[in-house]
C-alpha cells in the first residue's frame, strides 16, 4: 500500500517547441519547489513527464500508453483537436483525467475531461455584451472557419431586419485576404468582429491596414485571446480601436513574479507574450497538484499500470477529477 501521491504524476503531450509544454514543466517544477512550504501541495515530488507528438493519432495513441503504463494521474494535451479526441476517448476508458486548455467547438466534455478554455457560449456573449456596450447598430462578422461562427452565435442573433444590420463574411484560405477586406471597407461599415486563429491574425490586421480598413473611422472587435501576444505597435497612431479579451492581466504582481521566477526558460519576453492556453496550462497543473493532494489525505490505495494491454480503469481517477472540478 502507497500514498496516491507517491508514484502518480502528471503526463503531458505536446507538440515540438510548444509554449504549453515550457508552462506544462516550470508549473511542475513549481509544485515541487514549493511542496514543503505550502500545505495544500502533495509532499512527494512530483515528476512530470513530457512526450512530444505529432498529429498522427495512431503515435499519440501509443504516446498515451506509454504514459498510462507508468502509471500517470492525469494527462494534459495535446493541442491538436483531432488526436486531443483519440487522447479524450483512452482516457475515458482507464478513468485518467484528462486535461486540455484549447478551445474547441464540438467539444464534449464527458466525465473524464477538464477543459480550462472557456466555453464558446460563454465567450459568445462577452462579445454580444462588447457589441451592445459600443452601442453598434450594425456591424461585419469577419471569420475564419465555419467552426468560428459557434463563437458568434449571440452576435448573429442581433440582426432584426426592422433595425440591426449584421453582414457575415469569410476570409479566403490566404495567404492573401485583401479582397474581403476591401469589400469590407467598400461597405462602409465601420465595426468588424474579427474571429481568426492566432496564426493569421497579425496577417490579416496587417493586410487590414493597407487597404485602410484601420483608420480612426473603424472599430474592431478581436475575438482571439491571444491578441496581446502580436506586435500591435503598427496601429497605435492610427485611430482605430482594436478591443480584445485576455485571460491574464501582465500587469498583476502574482503573474509578474511567477513569470520571473523562471524568466529565461519561458522563450518569450514577458507576461504578456504568453498564449491563453500556456497560462491556462500552467495553471491546470496548480490545481491538479492541490486535487492530488486531497486525494491524498482522503485515500491510501495501489496504484495500477499496464492500463492500456489490460484496458483497466484507475479507481481514483473519477474521485480525482471531481475534486480538481469543484
Amino acid at each position: 500500500m502507497t500514498n496516491i501521491s507517491n508514484d502518480s504524476s502528471p503526463g503531458g503531450l505536446f507538440e515540438e517547441d510548444d509554449l504549453t509544454a515550457t508552462a506544462f514543466r516550470l508549473s511542475s517544477r513549481v509544485l515541487n519547489d514549493e511542496r514543503h512550504g505550502n500545505p495544500e501541495l502533495p509532499n512527494q515530488f512530483v515528476e512530470a513527464q513530457i512526450i512530444t507528438v505529432n498529429n498522427d493519432p495512431y503515435d499519440v495513441s501509443q504516446s498515451v500508453c506509454a504514459l498510462a503504463n507508468t502509471g500517470v494521474a492525469a494527462i494534459f494535451g495535446p493541442s491538436n483537436k483531432v488526436t486531443a479526441r483519440h487522447v479524450q476517448n483512452m482516457c475515458d476508458t482507464m478513468e485518467i483525467p484528462h486535461i486540455e486548455a484549447r478551445w474547441d467547438s464540438r467539444q464534449i466534455r464527458g466525465n473524464g475531461l477538464l477543459n480550462m478554455y472557456p466555453y464558446s457560449y460563454t465567450l459568445s456573449k462577452i462579445y454580444l455584451q462588447l457589441a451592445e456596450d459600443f452601442e453598434w447598430k450594425t456591424f461585419t462578422i469577419l471569420y475564419e472557419s465555419t467552426e468560428n461562427l459557434i463563437r458568434m452565435h449571440d452576435l448573429l442573433k442581433r440582426w432584426d431586419r426592422r433595425g440591426y444590420t449584421v453582414t457575415v463574411r469569410q476570409l479566403p484560405e490566404g495567404p492573401n485576404y485583401r479582397q474581403v477586406l476591401r469589400e469590407v471597407k467598400m461597405s462602409g461599415d465601420p465595426n468588424i468582429v474579427l474571429d481568426c486563429s492566432i496564426d493569421i491574425l497579425s496577417e490579416v490586421l496587417k493586410q487590414a491596414q493597407q487597404v485602410g480598413l484601420m483608420s480612426d473611422k473603424h472599430s474592431f472587435i478581436i475575438a482571439s485571446l491571444d491578441l496581446s501576444t502580436i506586435n500591435l505597435e503598427p496601429y497605435q497612431h492610427g485611430g482605430t480601436n482594436l478591443t480584445g479579451l485576455r485571460l491574464i492581466d501582465p500587469d498583476d504582481p502574482v503573474v509578474i513574479d511567477t513569470f520571473e521566477k523562471h524568466a529565461s526558460e519561458w522563450g518569450v519576453e514577458g507576461p504578456s507574450q504568453l498564449t491563453a492556453e500556456a497560462a491556462l496550462i500552467y495553471d491546470s497543473v496548480q490545481v491538479f497538484g492541490r486535487a492530488l493532494k486531497q486525494l491524498d489525505d482522503a485515500i491510501v490505495a495501489d496504484t495500477k499500470t499496464s492500463l492500456c494491454q489490460n484496458v483497466d480503469s484507475w479507481e481514483h481517477g473519477s474521485s480525482l477529477m471531481n475534486i480538481m472540478r469543484s
